[in-house]
């Protein structure tokens, strides 16, 4: 990610110096150069709760006093939380995702899943959250209401295109958000 942060202040610096407006998905330049910008910015890390709460509880906690439950993206994110609770000597956490066709509470668009084989299976009607067992890094659905500690992401992904926006207004520039 570092040489995408560089590479986005060597526009802005372009942008102040040879026009004052910034568009969300293309800056033209005076040169008469279009560059097409597409990066998300992502600095997340993860913080495993203690305290055993209900899904719902833990929810409202993490975005309180982080910004929401663990998002997982890919393998290596799961790999990563598995490692963090077996460090901690915790056998199962709760993580963002939940029942209504499986998506993350911070509404992100990870598609990723890493199902123990025959899950999600809605055990007796009453599984709409899910958690991830440390014994084979696979997840599982449960119910929400069972007390279960709990991961919270403490990053934000925030669009670069915002960031380079609000550093151009600092500077008396015009953004316009269009797609």
């Amino acid at each position: 990610y570092y040489y995408y942060f560089c590479l986005a202040y060597v526009f802005i610096i372009a942008i102040i110096i040879f026009n004052k407006t910034c568009f969300m998905l293309f800056c033209v330049l005076k040169l008469n150069i279009l560059f097409t910008i597409h990066l998300i910015s992502t600095t997340n890390t993860t913080v495993l709760i203690q305290e055993k709460k209900s899904w719902s509880d833990a929810l409202n906690y993490c975005r309180l006093y982080h910004t929401d439950l663990a998002t997982i993206e890919n393998q290596d994110e799961n790999t990563e939380l598995k490692l963090l609770l077996n460090d901690q000597n915790v056998d199962t956490a709760y993580m963002g995702l939940y029942r209504d066709k499986w998506k993350w509470s911070d509404q992100s668009s990870s598609v990723f899943r890493a199902w123990r084989s025959s899950e999600p299976n809605n055990f007796n009607g009453i599984e709409f959250c899910a958690h991830l067992s440390v014994l084979n890094a696979q997840w599982n659905d449960i119910s929400c209401s069972f007390k279960h500690r709990y991961v919270c992401g403490t990053g934000k992904k925030t669009s670069l295109f915002a960031d380079v926006c609000m550093i151009l207004a600092l500077y008396g520039t015009n953004c316009e958000f269009t797609a």
